[in-house]
């Protein structure tokens, strides 16, 4: 009984050690781009607005972000090419003039630091286009 306790604790132990990637240091826990993701775009006349990610496991994402006086909802799907991160949207709630817009977004995936810096742009026929940053909540 007592050898099968032992085998058991032992089983538990392994199960449960994160890996790591011996390359970075990181835990593949943290080297995840799914979650919930904060921060800042910017837009002229517009700086430093907030800028939210929710990235789901199925290749679908919520993007929610303000502007002015005005909080914006939009929906759609990424995909991810090594560690750069192509996101396509449409604004389905928000600034009556926003609902419909489509954009696309491109970030940088830095798995160490928990962050995504990249560009965004309008989809034609509109112009525009900024910067954001965000960092993985835990």
């Amino acid at each position: 009984m007592y050898r099968i306790y032992l085998f058991c604790l032992a089983v538990f132990a392994v199960s449960c050690t994160k890996a790591t990637d011996d390359s970075t240091g990181t835990t593949t826990e943290t080297a995840t781009i799914y979650g919930v993701w904060e921060g800042y775009y910017t837009y002229v006349p517009y700086p430093n607005q907030m800028f939210r990610y929710a990235i789901h496991t199925d290749g679908t994402i919520v993007n929610t972000s303000s502007a002015a006086n005005f909080y914006n909802i939009n929906t759609g799907t990424w995909q991810l090419q090594g560690d750069s991160l192509i996101v396509y949207t449409t604004c389905v709630n928000g600034e009556p003039n926003s609902i419909g817009v489509k954009e696309v977004q491109t970030a940088k995936w830095d798995k160490v630091n928990g962050t995504l810096t990249g560009t965004w742009s309008f989809l034609p026929p509109l112009n525009g286009a900024g910067t954001f940053s965000l960092t993985k909540k835990k």
